[in-house]
């Protein structure tokens, strides 16, 4: 039985990130068309996406935010390009070509 639920608990582990940072990434991208961000000329901050510095205080107080963690693997996979400026911009055609497109 405590096997059971130690392997229940290991699923839940991994399993819970990597969901809630999926739903972040959509509401990210949602974000970033609702203020028409999706090219050079129309760029937005982090600040403008919501996007806060967690102190230690707002991460032990309230549930984790994984805005800037979807926001950073958007820029890695270049779907989110930053200008020289540090504005952010959508890219929909490289979003379209990856596994978080709506299909």
């Amino acid at each position: 039985m405590l096997y059971i639920l130690l392997l229940i608990g290991a699923i839940l582990v991994l399993l819970i990130p990597s969901t809630m940072l999926k739903l972040a990434v959509s509401v990210v991208v949602k974000e970033f068309r609702r203020q028409n961000a999706v090219s050079p000329e129309n760029t937005i901050s982090k600040t403008d996406l919501g996007i806060m510095p967690q102190t230690g205080i707002n991460r032990f107080v309230n549930r984790r935010d994984y805005k800037a963690q979807a926001l950073q693997a958007l820029i890695q996979a270049e779907i989110v390009q930053v200008t020289e400026e540090g504005r952010l911009y959508l890219l929909e055609e490289k979003l379209e070509s990856t596994r978080w497109a709506k299909k």
